[in-house]
């Protein structure tokens, strides 16, 4: 077993789920070779051993749990990358990358492409997004963010204020209603999960709400729920409610 250190060039390495995200197209006979082969070429890998007797999946998660703890943008765009790249074999906050993109789905979803491409940004000028309160317990991630619960009219009127209605109105419904189905979401047990960064970009997820047992009942657990979007970061940090700590399994 050994370790690929990241070469340094003129260029400076620009991080692995960036590379990632440019190699979605190719395809790897060896699945290992998707990660191994970008480790030379990419930043923050150190820690990530070469070892093709370990199953795949423990390679992705490997992958994962070290991306999410680094910044709030990389588990920005992780998660994102996830919603697209789901699997059964992996925890829904881990990329399989076997599955492949569907193009169509990405222009659904928040533009993973320009997220990738600020995380690099970042990485040159020396200045990485804060880091996201993050703690990965087994094959689960406990995280910070807000909870948007699906509401709807005219059970209750706009004057009510409540958080969902602060945040959709009418002048963003082009923004982040595109895709997204409240009465659906209520039927799954979903809820929205805002993570937003100390710059400009406030994504929302959809989660759905899952009784499987895991190592803490402290917290609620949720599994992704196959969407997200781009929120107005300013309307974001001025409405948004307090923190919740929840599980992602």
């Amino acid at each position: 077993m050994t370790t690929i250190m990241p070469t340094m060039g003129s260029t400076p390495p620009r991080p692995l789920l960036f590379e990632l995200y440019n190699s979605r197209a190719l395809q790897c006979s060896q699945p290992h070779d998707l990660i191994y082969a970008l480790l030379h070429v990419s930043a923050n890998t150190t820690d990530i051993p070469i070892d093709y007797a370990i199953p795949v999946e423990e390679l992705y998660f490997a992958v994962a749990a070290q991306m999410a703890k680094h910044s709030v943008l990389m588990l920005q765009a992780l998660l994102a990358c996830a919603t697209v790249l789901s699997s059964s074999a992996v925890p829904s906050w881990v990329p399989d990358w076997r599955t492949g993109f569907d193009e169509k789905s990405l222009d659904s979803a928040i533009p993973i492409g320009a997220l990738c491409r600020r995380i690099a940004a970042y990485e040159k000028s020396g200045k990485m997004s804060i880091e996201p309160s993050v703690k990965v317990d087994g094959q689960t991630l406990l995280m910070q963010g807000s909870i948007l619960q699906p509401c709807f009219h005219p059970a209750h009127t706009w004057s009510e204020g409540c958080d969902t209605c602060r945040l959709i109105t009418p002048s963003w419904e082009n923004v982040w209603l595109q895709g997204l189905d409240l009465a659906s979401m209520a039927a799954k047990n979903q809820v929205l999960f805002v993570i937003t960064d100390h710059e400009d970009f406030s994504i929302a997820y959809v989660l759905t709400r899952t009784e499987q047992v895991t190592s803490s009942q402290r917290w609620p657990a949720y599994q992704l729920g196959g969407l997200c979007l781009q929120m107005p970061f300013k309307k974001c940090k001025a409405e948004l409610p307090t923190l919740s700590t929840i599980q992602l399994i």
